[in-house]
């Protein structure tokens, strides 16, 4: 089974919210259920929130055809945020932040 995602992150980005999907033609049964059990087996860095059946069509201009619902195509836009932290001799960051924040040591002039 071929798994799509919506967009993808550069090397050591990580992404919040990344949608996904794949088609089947298996039935999942009961979908909350199924979302857990693969929780259960994926690496402890990703998990799924929200798991849903896709029943929308979506309009995609590349082919100029409806299609049912897909992560790329029907993707309404992309949102992206930057955590810097500017450390001072007597203020710095906690330790456990250093993976999701940037941190600037040298005097950053904001003007």
């Amino acid at each position: 089974t071929r798994i799509v995602g919506a967009g993808r992150t550069d090397t050591g980005v990580h992404a919040r919210g990344q949608v996904v999907h794949w088609d089947t033609e298996k039935e999942i049964g009961d979908i909350d259920e199924f979302a857990k059990r693969l929780n259960s087996v994926l690496p402890p860095d990703v998990r799924i929130a929200r798991a849903e059946r896709a029943t929308e069509t979506t309009f995609v201009p590349s082919i100029q055809e409806e299609r049912p619902w897909h992560a790329i195509f029907s993707a309404k836009g992309k949102k992206y945020s930057y955590r810097l932290f500017f450390e001072t001799p007597t203020r710095f960051m906690d330790p456990l932040q250093r993976g999701d924040r940037y941190s600037e040591y040298r005097p950053v002039d904001m003007d």
